[in-house]
């Protein structure tokens, strides 16, 4: 797979998650909008970075592999 399509991959799953995680967030701590807009951002960013350097590199030692 190519880095676009791992970008895309990466997109869809957080995406995906950050809806989950907002609404939780919402849910179980019953803060504000803003204060789960805030968490629900840095563990968006976090995690997407993290995710998205993990599939790269198993794509690059799946390369060498080869």
């Amino acid at each position: 797979m190519s880095a676009k399509s791992d970008l895309i991959e990466t997109s869809v799953n957080m995406i995906s998650g950050m809806i989950v995680n907002f609404s939780l967030t919402m849910l179980i701590f019953g803060v504000t909008i803003g204060h789960a807009t805030g968490a629900t951002a840095i563990f968006f960013v976090v995690s997407f970075a993290r995710s998205y350097l993990i599939r790269r590199w198993f794509r690059r030692n799946e390369n060498e592999r080869d």
